[in-house]
C-alpha cells in the first residue's frame, strides 16, 4: 500500500504541475462563462494530495474536455485581436 501511495505521488507531480500550468494559461476573464479556475486548481491539488492517482484521471478530463477546447478557441481569438489592435501581427 505504502509503494502505490509513494508511486502515485511521484507519477503525478509532472501532471500536477501540467495541470495547474494549463489552468493559468487562461486568463481570468476568459472564465465568465465557463466556472471557476479557483476551484478547478484547489480540485487538482485535493486529487493529488489522495494518493495522487486521481489527479492523473482529472487532468486527462480537462486536456480533452470541451470546456478546455472552448477555452482554447477564445484565448487564441484574444490573442488575434490584441495583435490586431496593437499591429504586431497578422491573421
Amino acid at each position: 500500500m505504502i509503494a502505490f501511495a509513494v508511486v502515485g505521488y511521484l507519477a503525478a507531480i509532472p501532471v500536477l504541475v501540467w495541470h495547474r500550468h494549463d489552468l493559468k494559461s487562461f486568463r481570468r476573464p476568459l472564465w465568465a462563462g465557463y466556472g471557476s479556475r479557483r476551484a478547478r486548481m484547489r480540485g487538482a491539488v485535493v486529487c493529488y494530495l489522495a494518493l495522487g492517482w486521481p489527479e492523473l484521471f482529472m487532468a486527462l478530463g480537462w486536456r480533452t474536455s470541451m470546456t478546455r477546447g472552448a477555452l482554447v478557441v477564445e484565448r487564441d481569438s484574444m490573442r488575434e485581436a490584441r495583435a490586431l489592435h496593437f499591429g504586431n501581427g497578422a491573421p
